[in-house]
């Protein structure tokens, strides 16, 4: 059961993190977490993608807690 409990997590955050996000003004239309992360340059972080996606989780709190129970869920069922 814990290793099933363990792909199914691995599954979740690999699909949260390589999940094409439509961000205005990002490098790219569709911009992934996990790329704006690789992508990160502190010399340029106000114009990052990175700073851009972390603008929009505030712009729309919905979504963002929405994603937040996820990770709490996939927390939970990690630590059981």
């Amino acid at each position: 059961m814990r290793q099933e409990n363990l792909k199914d997590a691995a599954q979740i955050l690999a699909t949260i993190l390589h999940h094409p996000l439509d961000i205005e003004g990002a490098s790219e239309a569709q911009v992934s977490l996990l790329g704006a992360v690789l992508r990160y340059n502190p010399k340029a972080a106000e114009t990052s993608d990175l700073s851009k996606i972390l603008q929009s989780f505030t712009k729309y709190p919905e979504p963002t807690e929405t994603l937040i129970q996820e990770l709490e869920l996939l927390s939970k069922d990690l630590s059981a």
